[in-house]
Parts: structure tokens; sequence; C-alpha cells
């Protein structure tokens, strides 16, 4: 029997080994993407821990919708836009509008450039007019008896304004001035009043 020489084995050994190497190297480009996720989940620390796959970056949040505006609505919302200030604010105070004794021209001046518009309850006729003295677009009628009333009307949604005047006033200038003035939405009075309709002029009563 033949002597087996020790470089004969190596050589044996160095084939065997060499040939075990390529079949490693061989399975290594052959595993399937399964078997690459699973050796990774083992690799990950040796202690068992799961590798987390990174989201994509760069995606943002679904985008909300916006409900559709149209015209119709924005005019509806200018709307009630006054009246919902008119309503957080309270109620108009009527107290502060005139002045006892101030000329007509002047508070219908200051009204309008507070928004209160000339709504008379009937077009005056020319006698009106002349015992006016003026030609104010809110004057609704005067009267030829007493102190010679006239009534002048304004509004402002949802008010309405009432305002009396005279020219027969002592101790004030010729010319028609205020003497109360009144809240038609409820009958509330300010200024001076005639209880008995042909007495002196006192201040007026809460109705």
């Amino acid at each position: 029997m033949a002597s087996r020489t020790p470089s004969g084995r190596c050589r044996r050994q160095a084939q065997g080994c060499s040939g075990r190497v390529s079949v490693l190297r061989q399975n290594q480009v052959q595993r399937s993407p399964a078997r690459k996720a699973e050796e990774g989940e083992n690799s990950a620390g040796g202690h068992g821990l799961r590798q987390v796959k990174e989201e994509p970056s760069g995606q943002f949040p679904r985008r909300i919708r916006a409900l559709p505006i149209n015209n119709s609505l924005l005019r509806a919302l200018a709307l009630l836009s006054p009246l919902v200030l008119l309503a957080g604010a309270g109620r108009l105070e009527f107290s502060s509008l005139l002045r006892v004794g101030e000329p007509i021209g002047t508070a219908d001046q200051r009204l309008q450039a507070s928004g209160w518009r000339p709504s008379p309850q009937r077009q005056p006729d020319d006698l009106d007019r002349q015992r006016a003295g003026n030609r104010l677009a809110s004057l609704s009628a005067c009267s030829g008896a007493g102190l010679g009333y006239c009534r002048y009307d304004y509004s402002q949604a949802p008010y309405s304004l009432s305002v009396i005047t005279t020219n027969d006033w002592p101790g004030y200038d010729p010319g028609a001035r205020v003497v109360r003035w009144s809240d038609e939405t409820d009958g509330r009075l300010w200024g001076l009043c005639q209880p008995d309709g042909a007495g002196q002029l006192v201040p007026c009563q809460p109705r």
C-alpha cells in the first residue's frame, strides 16, 4: 500500500477546502430575499431585534379639502356682519345722538355721518317746507299750531329715529332746533316734552 505523503494529504485537504469555499460563495449569491430578511433579523445585535424599516422621506400629510365658497355665501355673510356687530355691542345708545336746542341742520349732518339715512314718513308739501324753513330730505311734516313742531325721520336698520323741532323757542335764535327725539322701534323718548300738549316743556319721562 502506497504511503500517503504529507504533501499529498495537504493537497487533498486544500482541494476540499476550496470546494467548500466555492459552495459557500454560491449559496450567498443565490440566497432569496426572504432568507436575507430572516438573516438580517437574526443578526441585529444578536438579541433577536428586528431591523426597523424607515419610512420614505419627503411625504407630507394629506391636504384637507377646502369647502367651496360661492359669491352668494359671501354676500350673505356681508349682510349679516352689521347685525352681528350690533348684537355683540348691545342696543344703540339713543340718548347721546342729539342735543336739545341744537340746529336741525347740524343734527342732520351728524346723523348722516353716523350712518343714519333720511326716511320721511310722507312727502311734505310746500306749506310744510315753508314752516320748516329748510329743504332737508328727512322732513315728514310740520304743524301750524302751538310751537309749530316739525318732524324729521331717519333709519338705520333695524332702528328708526324721529326728531321733533320747533322754530318758535324763546331764548334761541330763529331757526328749527331740536326739542326731542325718539326711538320709534320701542317708543322711548329723550329731550323735552309737553305732557298736557300746551304747557311748559319739561324733560321727557321714560315710557
